[in-house]
Formats: structure tokens, C-alpha cells, sequence
């Protein structure tokens, strides 16, 4: 029987499944980005000075800060760099290297690095183009303490090696790079990358710089009086000059010119004001807020007729160019930009509280943004002034008969020095008053009342003051001619407000006796002028008092507080 064998092949398509293994890379080699020194940046193939700029030159694998006329918008700069090779050789050409960039005040490989970008491109950090130096040229010299190789001059990505690396060299490379809108006042970090971008084996040290904050200088200011004004035309000295006599409480503003130094915008920018009294700014304070402004406070800040990061409507400054705005808080926000290089006048409403009479009080701005005082520009000085010498008037005056004080109507005149009651009736009521005048320029003043003893005879008899107390002041009607109480004679305190609040002798009947110790009778806070206060006397005598002559001394104490 014949057999037929058939093979089948069948053919089934089924999905396509790849496995993927990961590839393990074997360095033969380690790469140690090691030394740097930044340069300033000479259109030469060599650079002969260390950043900063003709200052005190910044060491080996040293940032530049803040202190270290750091780079702005536009600046070029140069940065030599190293990188140790060890394990292995690279000959000429295969040493080509990246430059990256990344923002950070730590430099590590968890930065966001980014490629220097090219001459003329949009990166923030790209190459810079000097005419007289060619791109990739081998260095002519070496100039970090570690190194060994020459490699190249860069002004872009990729580097050429034009000479080799040998086992335990280190190459150096020279990078001119150019700030081009880096924001300002931030930290960034560079290094040097293998040729597919790939980070290096060890990074001994990074290049680093911050850039230059935005900064401003303070130039010319003047004092104006007119708080009430927007645009204030009531000026207390001339331009740049101190005025004199500044009182207590006194509502001020301040036109000052600030300009920037370095082409940087300072967006939102905020200025609040600190005082001292020298130019040395020695542990300077800041003007307090008005809603925080207590006796303790030196200057504050006050209210003006403009509302607080308003916009100047007209300035005053003659090297102003751009309006800023009306300043009423050093805390609040501020929706400003202050232009780069732009000389922006501004506005501050102070008001004296506690200054010292008769000081000088230097002021400037303070950049809250950036949290660094404003130093005045060359040739420049801080605004300053004088406060007003202590000051303290004060007068007792006679009134007439028949003046009517406190529903009261006096019946008997009296002087500056005195009163007389003359021959009197008894039983029958006798008023008499002083009045007292008071200026003063200082936090306020008290007035107290006291007598060296009572209405006395020759013979010693004497007239009986009045059953109420200062403290406690008494109605008239407490007052019962008797053998123990033959008279009375009190006063009555003008003041309706005295001390702590106190309005003890609000009500016209309260009345208060001498007595050998001080008694308030007058209390005013803050600077006054003219301020005018009487003090009521009232004597009663009975039949039970002694036909005597009574005479006593009655002493007014003034004090004023600075």
C-alpha cells in the first residue's frame, strides 16, 4: 500500500512581543570636572583679570555673590574649567565636551541643566563673540593651579580637543559666556557634560555666579508739609537740604529719587524707610505703621491725602525721570515695576512721634524685595533733618469778674499772681479762676496743683479746704457750715480728660481741697499750642470761722513730656 506523506506547514501570525534588557555601560575611564576661576571677559585669547572687574580678585573654584559686582543683562564673562581624566587615555579629538547651565543655590545632578546656548541665540545663558579670538583655538596658556592639558578657547557646543588626555592629566577649557536675561538676583550653577550630554563621573566643584539683583541708589530728596496735598508745594528746605524745627506729631512728606544701577527691572518693587541719627546707619530702625504707632515709637508712618501705592501725579525732583508711588506703609504690597535704569521719584508721609527734640534723623530707603538697604549714589547724601528744640510755655493769666467758666460766673478778679477775696460776707458763695496757657512740643504735659498749707491767720486759725480729694473729687452740697467745719475752700479742674482716661472732674459740681501734695488738674498728649485750661476757686465761710486775714500759697507744677 502506497503511503503519501504529506507535510503541513502552517504559518500562525501572532502579535509581535519585544524584550527589552537593559544595557549596562562600563566606564574604562573617570571624568572629574574638578577646578574653575571666573575672568572677566577681554576681547584676548588670554585673560589677565580675575572677576570681579579691577577689585579684589576672586580665588580658584570661588562663586561670585552678591558683594562681587556680580553680572547683569548683557554682561560677557569668561570661566576657565578643568576635568581630571584617570583609568584611561583620549587622544586628540575625542575629548569633546558640552557646557550646561541650571538655576539652583546647590549645585548637583537633580538640577534642571540646560545647554549654553549659541552666540546670538534667545538661552538666557548663550556664548559670547569676541572679534579678535577664534572659536575652538587651543589655549595658549593654562591658567588653573591643576591642570595640565590645553585644550580649547569656546564660544559654542560642542568643544574641540585639540590635544589629547592621558591617564591622570587634567584638560582645560576656557568658556566666554554671555548673561542674556538671566533673571536677577539668582544663583545658577554650570558643567561640563561628555559629548552625547551625558553627565561626567564626578563633579569636584561647579562654576557658579548669582546675578546682579535688581539695585538702586538714592539721590535727590526734599522735605515738603502739606500732607493734605497730593502733589505737596508747602517745601521745608531746599533740594538735598535739612529743615529745621520738625515738631512732635508733625505729618511730613519725603520726595526721593532712586535710581537703578545695573539695567535690571524691579517688578512689584516695595521701599519702606529706616532711620538713625548718623550717616553710619548704626542698628538703623524702621518707621513704625500708623496702626502699630505707640508712645514708644520714634517716627511712624502717616496719612496723607493720597492713599498708600498710589501713582505720583506730578514730580517734584529735578533728576526724577519716570513717577513712582505714594508710600503710607513699609509692609504693604506694591504692584510697581521700577524700570531697568530708570531714575524713579517716590513719595513718603512720616510723622514725627518720639523723636529726641533738637537731633539730627537721617533716612533711607530700604529695598524690602531683596531685603538691602539703599546707599546713596556718589556725590549723593541721605535726606535728614532737625527736630525742634524743647520747647515748653507756660502762663498764668488773671480773669475778670463775671466771666462765666464751668456754668460757674466768677465774683471776684483775679491776677497772674493771685487773688484776693477781700472782705467777705458770710455764708455767701465767693469764685474766682486762673487761667493757664500752655505751648508745648513733646509727647504732652501734666499740670498739678498744690498749696503750702491752708488759708492760715497771724494767729493760726485757719480756713478748712474742702472735704474732696483730687482722687475723689466731692460736690459742693457735702459741704455743712458747723463747729468742726466753719468753712471751706476748693478747686475745681478745668480738665475734663485727664490722665489714664480719667474724667474725675467732668461733672462742673466736683471740687477737690488743697493739699501739700501735687493734685492733676490738667493733662494733654502730643505737641500743643495755646492750649488753654482754668482752674475754678470757691470759698465759703460760715459764722463759726474766726475774723481773721487768711492767706496762703498755691504752687502750679508743669511738666512736659519728650
Amino acid at each position: 500500500m502506497n503511503k503519501i506523506l504529506f507535510r503541513l506547514l502552517i504559518l500562525i501570525a501572532l502579535p509581535a512581543t519585544y524584550v527589552l534588557f537593559p544595557v549596562h555601560h562600563v566606564s574604562a575611564f573617570t571624568a572629574t570636572q574638578e577646578d574653575f576661576r571666573w575672568y572677566v571677559n577681554e576681547d584676548a585669547q588670554e585673560e589677565t583679570d580675575p572677576w570681579p572687574p579691577g577689585g579684589t580678585d576672586l580665588a580658584e573654584d570661588t562663586a561670585i555673590t552678591a558683594s562681587d559686582s556680580p553680572p547683569t543683562d548683557g554682561d560677557a564673562i569668561r570661566v576657565r574649567v578643568n576635568v581630571n581624566l584617570s583609568g584611561s587615555s583620549l587622544s586628540p579629538g575625542q575629548a569633546t565636551i558640552h557646557l550646561q547651565f541650571a538655576t539652583g543655590t546647590v549645585c548637583s545632578s537633580i538640577n534642571t541643566w540646560t545647554p549654553v546656548g549659541a552666540v546670538g541665540s534667545g538661552s538666557i545663558w548663550r556664548y559670547y563673540d569676541n572679534a579678535n579670538v577664534t572659536d575652538g583655538s587651543t589655549l595658549g596658556s593654562t591658567l588653573l593651579s591643576s591642570s595640565n592639558v590645553k585644550q580649547s578657547y569656546q564660544e559654542s557646543n560642542p568643544s574641540s580637543a585639540p590635544n589629547g588626555i592621558n591617564d591622570g592629566e587634567t584638560a582645560e577649557w576656557d568658556f566666554s559666556l554671555q548673561d542674556n536675561g538671566a533673571a536677577a538676583g539668582t544663583s545658577y550653577c554650570f558643567r561640563i557634560v561628555s559629548p552625547n550630554q551625558g553627565p561626567l563621573d564626578v563633579y569636584s566643584n561647579y562654576p557658579q555666579l548669582v546675578t546682579q539683583p535688581f539695585s538702586v541708589k538714592s539721590q535727590d530728596w526734599m522735605w515738603f508739609g502739606d500732607e493734605e496735598h497730593e502733589t505737596p508745594t508747602s517745601t521745608l528746605a531746599a533740594t538735598n537740604t535739612r529743615p529745621i524745627g520738625i515738631r512732635q506729631q508733625d505729618v511730613i512728606k519725603l520726595r526721593l529719587t532712586l535710581d537703578e544701577q545695573f539695567g535690571t527691572d524691579g517688578a512689584n518693587q516695595k521701599f519702606r524707610i529706616e532711620f538713625g541719627t548718623s550717616t553710619d546707619f548704626e542698628a538703623p530702625l524702621f518707621a513704625e505703621e500708623s496702626g502699630s504707632c505707640t508712645t514708644a515709637s520714634i517716627w511712624c508712618y502717616g496719612d496723607g491725602a493720597d492713599a498708600d501705592d498710589d501713582a505720583i501725579t506730578t514730580r517734584l525732583l529735578t533728576d526724577s525721570g519716570t513717577s513712582g508711588r505714594h508710600n503710607e506703609s513699609g509692609t504693604s504690597a506694591s504692584t510697581f515695576t521700577h524700570s531697568a535704569s530708570a531714575a524713579v521719584e517716590y513719595e513718603f508721609t512720616l510723622m514725627s512721634n518720639g523723636a529726641d527734640p533738637n537731633t539730627l534723623y537721617y533716612f533711607r530707603a530700604y529695598d524690602v524685595n531683596n531685603a538691602t538697604s539703599v546707599q546713596a549714589n556718589t556725590g549723593e547724601t541721605y535726606p535728614y533733618l532737625q527736630t525742634r528744640a524743647p520747647l515748653l510755655s507756660f502762663a498764668v493769666e488773671g480773669v475778670d469778674a463775671n466771666t462765666q467758666i464751668h456754668s460757674y460766673t466768677t465774683n471776684v478778679a483775679s491776677t497772674a499772681s493771685g487773688f484776693d477775696f477781700g472782705n467777705i460776707d458770710l455764708d455767701q458763695t465767693y469764685l474766682t479762676a486762673q487761667r493757664m496757657r500752655v505751648t508745648e512740643d513733646g509727647l504732652g504735659y501734666q499740670v498739678s496743683v498744690y498749696s503750702n498749707g491752708p488759708l492760715i491767720s497771724a494767729h493760726g486759725d485757719t480756713v478748712v479746704d474742702f472735704d474732696g480729694t483730687n482722687a475723689t473729687p466731692l460736690p459742693w452740697s457735702t459741704y455743712t457750715p458747723g463747729p468742726t467745719y466753719p468753712s471751706a475752700f476748693g478747686y475745681h479742674a478745668g480738665d475734663d480728660l485727664l490722665s489714664e482716661g480719667s474724667t474725675r472732674f467732668l461733672d462742673a459740681d466736683t471740687w477737690a481741697g488743697l493739699s501739700a501734695t501735687p493734685g492733676e488738674i490738667v493733662y494733654t498728649s502730643g505737641t500743643v499750642e495755646d492750649d488753654v485750661h482754668d482752674i475754678l476757686y470757691r470759698l465759703e465761710v460760715s459764722t463759726y470761722q474766726a475774723a481773721q486775714r487768711y492767706s496762703t500759697e498755691i504752687v502750679y507744677v508743669v511738666v512736659a513730656t519728650y
